[in-house]
C-alpha cells in the first residue's frame, strides 16, 4: 500500500500529448523533461501500453527528474490477454518483473478485458505480482460477461475499474480503486458527482485514482478535481 496524503490520486493518461506543447509545458522544455514537470503539478499518471512497448528503455532517465510523489498505474498491453492461457501467464508475469524499472512510483497494474474469458479467473490465480491489480472491462461486454467480471472480481478482491456512470460497486474491490472519464463536455456539477460517489465508494486503506482521458486529456478538468476534493 501507498503512502500519500492525497484522498484520491487525480492525473491523466499519459504525459506525451502534442497539444500540452503549447497549453501546459514551457515551449522549451525537452521531452524527456515532460514527466518532471507533471509530476510538479499531478501525483499520478496513467502508463498507457503504447508508452511501454515504444519508450520503456527511457523511463528511468524520466523518473529521475520526476517527483518522488508520483505513482504510475501500468496499462497491461491487451494482446497479452488475448493468447492461450499459458503465454498470456507468461508474459504479463515478465511485464510485471519489467516493472521493477519503476520501483516505489509503481501504484498498480490495469488489465483491460476486451471480453469476458472462462479463463481469466486462472489467468489472474497464477500472476506473480506485489502490485495490486484492477480490471477494466471493454465498454462494449455484454451485460451477462460483465457481471460475470463484477462477480470474479469481488471474489478475488481485484479492482474493477468505472466510468462515472451505472454502478460504481467494483472501486469498493481490491486495493487499488480507479476510475477514468474523458470529462470533455462535462459540466463541474457532474464533476464533483463522479467525485462525491469516488469517496462514498472507497475507503483509506485504498488507494482510489481517478484518471482523465481524451485526445488531450483536460487539464482544467484535472485542476478542477483537485479544487473540488479540497473542498470535502
Amino acid at each position: 500500500m501507498i503512502t500519500h496524503t492525497y484522498r484520491i490520486l487525480v492525473g491523466a493518461n499519459g504525459w506525451l500529448h502534442p497539444e500540452w506543447q503549447t497549453q501546459f509545458y514551457p515551449d522549451d522544455l525537452p521531452n524527456d523533461w515532460q514527466l518532471g514537470y507533471y509530476s510538479n503539478e499531478f501525483p499520478v499518471v496513467l502508463l498507457p501500453a503504447t508508452y511501454w512497448q515504444s519508450s520503456a528503455d527511457d523511463l528511468p532517465g524520466w523518473l529521475e527528474d520526476s517527483s518522488d510523489n508520483l505513482y504510475i498505474i501500468c496499462e497491461v498491453p491487451p494482446e497479452m490477454l488475448q493468447q492461450s492461457n499459458d503465454e498470456a501467464i507468461k508474459a504479463i508475469n515478465e511485464f510485471i518483473e519489467k516493472l521493477s524499472l519503476l520501483g516505489d512510483h509503481c501504484a498498480g497494474l490495469l488489465l483491460p478485458v476486451a471480453d469476458y474469458q472462462a479463463d481469466i479467473d486462472e489467468i489472474l490465480s497464477k500472476l506473480d505480482s506485489p502490485f495490486p491489480l484492477c480490471i477494466e472491462a471493454a465498454s462494449d461486454i455484454s451485460a451477462d460477461s460483465n457481471k460475470s467480471i463484477q462477480k470474479m472480481c469481488k471474489q478475488r478482491n481485484i479492482g474493477l475499474c468505472w466510468h462515472g456512470a451505472g454502478s460504481p460497486a467494483g472501486l469498493g474491490y481490491g486495493q487499488l480503486a480507479m476510475t477514468r472519464l474523458n470529462s470533455h463536455g462535462m459540466e463541474l456539477r457532474q464533476l464533483r458527482g463522479v467525485v462525491e460517489t469516488i469517496l462514498h465508494t472507497t475507503t483509506l486503506e485504498q488507494t482510489s485514482v481517478l484518471i482523465f482521458d481524451g485526445h488531450p486529456p483536460d487539464l482544467e478538468a484535472i485542476r478542477h478535481a483537485g479544487v473540488i476534493l479540497d473542498l470535502f
